[in-house]
C-alpha cells in the first residue's frame, strides 16, 4: 500500500462536531494510527492486521 497522505486529517468531521467528545475522537484516531502503519508497511494477513 502507499503511504498515507501526511496532510490528510483524520477524522475531520468528528473533530469539527461537537456531538463528539475530544477524548473519543483521540481514542479512535489512536486505535486507527497502528492499522495505518501495520498497512503502509505492506501488511497483507487478515490476522494480523485484525489483531491491531
Amino acid at each position: 500500500m502507499k503511504e498515507f497522505d501526511k496532510e490528510y486529517r483524520l477524522l475531520k468531521e468528528i473533530v469539527n462536531d461537537d456531538y463528539y467528545q475530544s477524548f473519543i475522537v483521540q481514542k479512535i484516531k489512536s486505535l486507527i494510527l497502528p492499522v495505518i502503519e501495520l498497512l503502509e508497511n505492506g501488511e497483507k494477513d487478515i490476522a494480523i492486521i485484525q489483531k491491531t
